[in-house]
């Protein structure tokens, strides 16, 4: 008898252990859903940009970064860049580049940071025919020196 309570005991265990798992998973967001799309509620956009390309120098005259976008969207109310479709390049002296990409992203002047969202991909290549290294993520946030 005591075989069968201790039986019982487990299936219940099984069966909350399961019903608790199904129910955490269904509360979680999926990755896509996590990318904002839009910008704050009630911002106006001043102005924007296609085949937005720009390029960030170096005290040394060097390239440091390179920005580019299929649409850039300026937010005055925060001085903030939406990117659809960013790449985000890095060049480093000695190294070579690395290259990421996002389906949106961000840009703050403030506080000097480039934001990439969704399906972000980050390539460092190594000679023409080779890359060194390649990443993926839903999120990556790049600080600017």
């Amino acid at each position: 008898m005591i075989a069968n309570w201790r039986t019982l005991a487990i299936a219940i265990f099984l069966l909350l252990t399961s019903v608790g798992s199904w129910w955490f998973l269904r509360t979680l967001k999926q990755p896509g859903e996590q990318v904002r799309t839009t910008a704050v509620k009630g911002a106006q956009v001043d102005y924007y940009m296609e085949n937005f390309r720009a390029t960030f120098m170096g005290e040394d005259g060097q390239r440091k970064y390179m920005l580019k976008a299929e649409l850039m969207q300026h937010y005055p109310h925060d001085d903030k860049l939406r990117l659809v479709k960013p790449i985000f390049v890095q060049f480093e002296a000695g190294r070579e580049a690395i290259d990421s990409r996002g389906d949106i992203g961000w840009y703050y002047s403030a506080n000097n940071e480039v934001f990439l969202l969704g399906n972000v991909k980050i390539v460092q290549m190594g000679d023409a025919a080779n890359k060194v290294s390649e990443t993926t993520t839903t999120e990556l946030r790049v600080l600017l020196k």
